[in-house]
């Protein structure tokens, strides 16, 4: 049952997906398509079905549950630019700052994948876009190295308030708070 789940996840086949949810099927079943820990959450996001991610949501999938690497569901539709699916999930609860065991955040792998649209998703909800993954490298680093010139002009943008806020509060004194003083938080390890 929990093959079929993952099968009628993937192909956004919704009254499959009902059924088999219906008939007692496992939201939260690992280990589907051989990959270690994959949930059927991952496998609708993936595809980028957003419709297939909110029935399985409904019916108590793990939002932030995470495969053998720390990758979860949002990871998958972040790096395909699947944006319906990245907002759906960010507003279900998803930790934009969840970090996979390579140190890296699913707004690492947007910007590396030149997914604009996910990116701005990411970045709304709190996204780190300072945050340095294993190799000391930030989401804008990735998609400067890879040529994704709108990704890199929306960091770019994204940064500068940030850098100004840094310098507002130096200028205020240690742990002074001046006024547009706050950078974003990191997470390691999840929300």
């Amino acid at each position: 049952m929990a093959g079929g789940l993952r099968k009628a996840a993937r192909a956004g086949d919704l009254a499959a997906l009902r059924s088999l949810l219906e008939g007692g099927a496992d939201p939260n079943s690992l280990g589907e398509c051989g990959i270690s820990g994959w949930s059927p959450l991952h496998s609708a996001a993936a595809e980028g079905s957003a419709e297939a991610a909110g029935l399985l949501l409904d019916a108590g999938a793990q939002v932030d549950s995470a495969e053998a690497t720390g990758w979860t569901a949002l990871f998958q539709c972040a790096q395909y630019n699947h944006v319906a699916t990245v907002e759906l999930l960010l507003a279900r609860g998803a930790g934009a700052n969840h970090r996979a065991s390579e140190g890296e955040a699913a707004l690492h792998w947007a910007a590396r994948s030149g997914a604009a649209g996910a990116c701005r998703a990411l970045l709304a909800a709190g996204a780190d876009a300072g945050a340095k993954n294993a190799e000391g490298e930030t989401a804008l680093d990735l998609a400067t190295q890879r040529g994704r010139e709108e990704v890199v002009a929306l960091l770019a943008a994204d940064a500068a308030p940030v850098a100004a806020g840094g310098a507002a509060k130096s200028a205020a004194g240690e742990g002074g708070a001046a006024e547009g003083g706050a950078g974003k938080r990191q997470c390691v390890g999840g929300e």
